[in-house]
């Protein structure tokens, strides 16, 4: 981490990263096979398994360089009202709830939504 910088995640953090993962698999498997993705979750379940093996490394990784921020209910009530302002999806929404929430207003993420959202900084990698 960067001097002064401290990096923090949510749950929504854990459930997209683990998604990612897991999807990425099933995806190459349903590629390979010509299977639905979902079929090859439901059929082969030793391709979801692992899967789980980096997950649990990344999830690792994570609790070792980060602070995860908790899902309280003023931040639950603004990621709504964050919805409907900006027409934005619930997961984005609950990102910089739970980080403004905390008292956090600057992001790094490969998120062009979250850059129409007023009053946080977004930084993005060109």
């Amino acid at each position: 981490m960067a001097e002064g910088v401290v990096c923090v995640v949510s749950d929504f953090t854990y459930n997209e990263f683990a998604f990612h993962i897991i999807h990425r698999e099933l995806l190459r498997e349903s590629r390979r096979t010509g299977q639905w993705w979902r079929d090859v979750l439901r059929n082969q379940p030793h391709i979801f398994q692992a899967a789980m093996n980096e997950v649990e490394i990344v999830r690792a990784e994570l609790e070792r360089r980060t602070i995860l921020l908790p899902v309280t209910e003023t931040a639950h009530n603004l990621a709504f009202t964050l919805m409907r302002q900006y027409n934005l999806l619930p997961t984005d929404t609950y990102h910089v709830a739970i980080a403004l929430d905390a008292g956090v207003s600057a992001f790094v993420s490969l998120d062009e939504d979250l850059l129409v959202i007023e009053g946080i900084i977004v930084y993005m990698p060109t």
